[in-house]
């Protein structure tokens, strides 16, 4: 965690932590509320996220088809942390937090705090953008692009869980959580092939908009005009809601939701998965992987009109954005000028299950370990060394 949580988490005079604080977003569904509208734009509370949401679960962190070779590396950041997941030599999967967590930085860049990810042309760590995977040298060694991931002696790297849902790759920086939930695939014929691994990927893009990333899920399961066969519970983390405008050109048959990060869009014969990651305090990256149980004619036309829609709905989550928080990209140096207004009321079943979700995560209490996480029996006392 970057953060202290015994000093706490506030914005302003807004103590985070404040159960008083989400009473109008706790309410039953047809009389909650959106969360509070700092939110969506707070670095305080961005910060209570890293700590309460992205390192307490399993975040899904993109497709482990993608490193097929013994020692290919995928690298992502999982809240403000940098991770990877490699290729075992017994093809199975192992993950780790990446030896240099800052970038190999001496100390943290200015530009590199202000909750905005940065492109950055050393590694991916919690301040800066993915880069893409790295492969391995044709005989499984080590590449040197992948040093400030795993240093010269990856033995000393603090490993955290990993696990895998057909190719979908989660990973678990909390020791206490329990294996991802399989049971989303029992909604939808085509995503259960996905999970079993009986479709064929075709495809893959990225797409960014300016808005935070809480809204996508919410804005996708709007867009479908879908109505919610499954809520989101701690025992069941994930939710599906089935389309009532299948029919319609374009629209999916349903959209799965994982919590916190994971959105599944089901058509008839393409199946597309969305990672959500936020890139910015009001600004989130959605990484979209299509898969086909057979290959379209036209591949281009298929990733183009998936495209679109994405796209479209990243507009509406950016208008929503705006009406919620503003437009601007807010200095997280300064106090937010937040609007205390109460925010409009939440509609979508499946959104409200996800806040409920979110809300119980952010006012949990933890009990920490007092010891360096590089300091564990059998770990080098010193974190910058990894010879």
């Amino acid at each position: 965690m970057s953060a202290q949580p015994i000093l706490g988490f506030f914005e302003g005079h807004r103590d985070l932590r404040a159960p008083a604080l989400y009473t109008a977003a706790r309410a039953d569904f047809g009389q909650a509320t959106l969360l509070p509208r700092l939110a969506y734009r707070s670095k305080a509370f961005a910060d209570l996220e890293d700590e309460s949401v992205w390192t307490r679960g399993w975040i899904c962190v993109g497709h482990h088809d993608r490193i097929p070779a013994i020692g290919d590396l995928l690298p992502h950041t999982v809240g403000n942390h940098g991770v990877h997941v490699l290729r075992r030599p017994d093809g199975g999967l192992a993950a780790h937090f990446n030896f240099a967590q800052h970038g190999g930085c001496r100390f943290v860049p200015h530009q590199c705090q202000t909750g905005k990810k940065t492109s950055c042309f050393y590694t991916s760590c919690g301040h800066s953008r993915d880069r893409d995977v790295i492969a391995a040298a044709p005989d499984g060694n080590d590449v040197p692009e992948m040093y400030m991931f795993i240093g010269n002696n990856p033995n000393k790297l603090v490993p955290i869980r990993v696990a895998a849902i057909g190719t979908l790759t989660f990973v678990n920086l909390d020791a206490g959580d329990d294996l991802p939930d399989a049971s989303f695939a029992e909604y939808a014929a085509p995503l259960r092939a996905l999970v079993e691994g009986d479709l064929v990927r075709i495809g893959r893009f990225q797409a960014e908009g300016r808005f935070n990333w809480k809204l996508l899920g919410k804005v996708a399961t709007d867009a479908a005009n879908a109505t919610p066969s499954m809520l989101m519970s701690e025992e069941e983390p994930a939710g599906f809601s089935a389309s009532d405008a299948a029919d319609a050109a374009g629209a999916p048959l349903g959209v799965a939701w994982i919590f916190p990060n994971l959105l599944i869009r089901v058509f008839h014969d393409v199946v597309m998965t969305s990672i959500v990651q936020p890139t910015g305090l009001t600004e989130t990256l959605e990484t979209c992987d299509v898969f086909a149980r057979t290959v379209p004619d036209d591949i281009e036309s298929c990733i183009a009109q998936l495209t679109e829609l994405v796209r479209r709905d990243q507009g509406e989550a950016e208008s929503l954005h705006r009406t919620l928080a503003g437009a601007a990209n807010p200095s997280p140096f300064i106090p937010q000028a937040v609007d205390d207004s109460p925010a409009p009321r939440e509609e979508n079943p499946l959104a409200w299950s996800f806040q409920q979700m979110l809300i119980a995560r952010v006012l949990a209490r933890h009990t920490y370990i007092d010891q360096p996480l590089y300091g564990r029996p059998g770990r080098s006392l010193n974190a910058g060394v990894n010879a």
